[in-house]
């Protein structure tokens, strides 16, 4: 088999997906970056009176929202962030650029990309590990 039948084979045997790529026949997860995909927008500095449906109704002139999660205590009592999904980036950085900091029922907003989440879980390792957790 010469090298271009091989690079063929080994071409033919990627599919490439929207979560990663599959390379014979064997899952890589390694996320492919798709321009216009969807945004996760971090909304600060809320009033403790802010419902779902008005953030909603906020962000609703910039373009459509799939999602709003607005954080609560444990005892139902508003931590005064959320969280806002937009299916289209160029809308939601539109939003961003014109409702950060604004007023907001008498509250200026902060409001910018989300990060995402830090990962979790892994091996510890037992050398970092305080003195009263060791074996």
């Amino acid at each position: 088999m010469n090298q271009s039948s091989l690079d063929f084979a080994l071409h033919k045997s990627i599919m490439i997906t929207k979560q990663g790529f599959v390379l014979g026949g064997v899952r890589r997860m390694q996320p492919i970056a798709v321009s216009g995909s969807e945004m996760n927008i971090f909304v600060g500095n809320l009033n403790g009176e802010v419902t779902n449906d008005l953030i909603r109704v906020l962000f609703a002139p910039f373009g459509e929202v799939s999602k709003v999660a607005l954080m609560h205590d444990r005892h139902g009592i508003s931590k005064g962030f959320a969280f806002v999904e937009m299916p289209v980036e160029d809308e939601a950085v539109s939003a961003i650029e014109k409702l950060n900091r604004t007023l907001f029922l008498d509250r200026t907003l902060d409001i910018s990309q989300s990060a995402p989440p830090p990962r979790k879980g892994g091996r510890v390792n037992v050398k970092s590990r305080p003195a009263r957790f060791k074996r």
